[in-house]
C-alpha cells in the first residue's frame, strides 16, 4: 500500500493501540492489504482519510488480521513471543511477555573467515580451506545448536511464546531448521522484521523491539 506523505506519518506506542484504532476505525470503511502492514480508511466517495500501521508484535505471519481481531489484540496486548537476531558468528534472544523482557541470550562464535565469509559459505564455493576451518565449522555448528537449544527451551516452557519474530539470513535459517536439538515449528512461521539490524547484540535487541512494538498513523487532517 501507497501512503501519501508517509514521512508525516506519527508514531505512537503499543498502550496507545486500541484509542487510535478506535478513531480510526471511525473515520469510514476500514480495510487491510492481504499480507500487508498497513490499514486504510475511507469515506463514502472512496477518498482515502487514513491509514494506520498496527506494531509488528500485534501481528503474525499471516499479516493483517481482520478488524475485529485487531480491535481484540489491541485491546488483550500482544501477549507471549520471543525475538531473534541472528548473524553468522552472533545471535541475540529475547523473550517477552506483554512487552516486558523476562529472558534473554548473546551468543558469539568465531565462524567468520578473514574477508567476512562464514565458513561454510566459503567452503559450497570453494572447496575445503586449510588453516582454521575446522574450528570455524564446529563454532558454526555450536552455534546453532545454542541457538536452537534455547528456543526449544522457551517453547517447552508454560505457556509456551505465541510467536517468533525474526532477523536471520535464509542461508541461516535453513541451516538453523537442521540443527540439534530441533528448533520449534515458530521457525519456519516466523514473522520476519522489515527493519535494517546490525550486529546482534543485547542493546541492539532492545533497539528493534522498541521499533516492532511501535506503530505509525497517517491522517489527511
Amino acid at each position: 500500500m501507497h501512503v501519501p506523505d508517509l514521512p508525516s506519518s506519527e508514531r505512537f506506542s503499543l498502550d496507545e493501540t486500541a484509542e487510535r484504532w478506535a478513531a480510526f476505525a471511525a473515520l469510514g470503511a476500514v480495510a487491510g492489504e492481504p499480507g500487508g502492514r498497513w490499514y486504510e480508511a475511507r469515506d463514502a466517495q472512496g477518498a482515502l482519510r487514513a491509514a494506520l500501521r498496527p506494531p509488528l508484535v500485534l501481528l503474525d505471519a499471516s499479516g493483517l488480521p481482520a478488524p475485529d481481531e485487531l480491535a481484540r489484540r489491541a485491546g488483550e496486548g500482544p501477549g507471549r513471543y520471543a525475538l531473534l537476531l541472528m548473524r553468522s558468528g552472533a545471535a541475540a534472544l529475547g523473550l517477552f511477555d506483554d512487552v516486558e523482557l523476562v529472558d534473554h541470550k548473546t551468543f558469539k562464535r568465531y565462524t567468520v573467515r578473514g574477508r567476512g565469509r562464514a565458513q561454510s559459505k566459503h567452503l559450497a564455493t570453494k572447496g575445503k580451506s586449510r588453516y582454521g576451518s575446522r574450528l570455524r565449522l564446529r563454532n558454526e555448528e555450536r552455534l546453532l545448536e545454542e541457538v536452537s537449544e534455547r528456543l526449544g527451551r522457551w517453547w517447552a516452557d508454560e505457556p509456551p511464546p505465541e510467536r517468533l519474530y525474526a532477523s536471520i539470513p535464509v542461508r541461516l535459517a535453513a541451516q538453523l531448521a537442521r540443527a540439534e536439538p530441533p528448533p520449534p515449528r515458530a521457525l519456519d512461521e516466523r514473522v520476519r522484521i522489515p527493519l535494517h539490524v546490525h550486529a546482534p547484540s543485547n542493546e541492539e535487541l532492545l533497539r528493534v523491539h522498541a521499533s516492532i512494538a511501535r506503530g505509525r498513523a497517517w491522517s489527511d487532517a
